[in-house]
């Protein structure tokens, strides 16, 4: 078995290599239970979503907006959105959360998608099955 070997790495933080311009990596466990200095005191939250479509919606390509950090009471910002798959009629199918924290709310989608080929569901097909995700932000 070959080995691999890095070579001629440099890691850019903030845009540079020059240690003095890094800035300390706020991401220990305390620092995010916390929320200092991110987020001014604010800690750590998780909520688990389960989404319920109502009947007059129709999903689109490009995905539909739904818009987490709005509907979730006292959040600032969304760390990250973990969907689980589910399995619709014949495939399983998982749910991508995107642009959570933009500042225009239009641009808070999620896109169904089929879990083997990675294709989006385009179709009231998408509907049929309801998202669970877990949220994880402050």
């Amino acid at each position: 078995m070959a080995h691999l070997a890095e070579t001629d790495v440099s890691y850019n933080v903030n845009d540079t290599t020059d240690t003095q311009f890094h800035q300390r990596a706020w991401t220990t466990l305390w620092a995010m239970l916390r929320g200092v200095p991110r987020t001014t005191g604010k800690g750590l939250k998780m909520a688990y979503v389960q989404l319920d479509w109502t009947a007059t919606l129709t999903y689109a390509t490009g995905g539909i907006n739904v818009d987490l950090l709005t509907n979730l009471a006292d959040w600032t910002e969304i760390l990250t959105c973990i969907s689980e798959p589910v399995y619709n009629a014949d495939a399983w199918e998982q749910a991508t959360f995107m642009n959570q924290n933009d500042t225009d709310v239009t641009h808070r989608l999620m896109v169904m998608s089929v879990v083997s080929t990675g294709a989006e569901l385009a179709d009231e097909h998408a509907l049929a099955a309801m998202p669970e995700v877990l949220v994880i932000g402050y």
